[in-house]
């Protein structure tokens, strides 16, 4: 599954699954990116379950400015 999230202005915050397979791809023009629970592998953001479960949720978030803030749900 694909989820893309596109806004020019504001903070987006997602709360992420542990327990299904997440990979992030994250663009913050002006401002931070903030991560609880998923490690930065290169340009994309994984959880421990990234590669184990049958399937896989890609995430493509792009703010302008503002702060992206990726937290893993337990």
């Amino acid at each position: 599954a694909i989820v893309s999230f596109s806004a020019g202005l504001g903070q987006v915050t997602a709360l992420l699954p542990a327990d299904t397979s997440v990979v992030v791809y994250a663009d913050d023009g002006i401002g931070d990116i903030n991560v609880v629970g998923l490690t930065q592998d290169g340009d994309q953001y994984i959880n421990d379950a990234y590669g184990q479960s049958d399937v896989t949720l890609t995430v493509e978030l792009d703010v302008g400015v503002g702060d992206i803030d990726l937290i893993l749900s337990e």
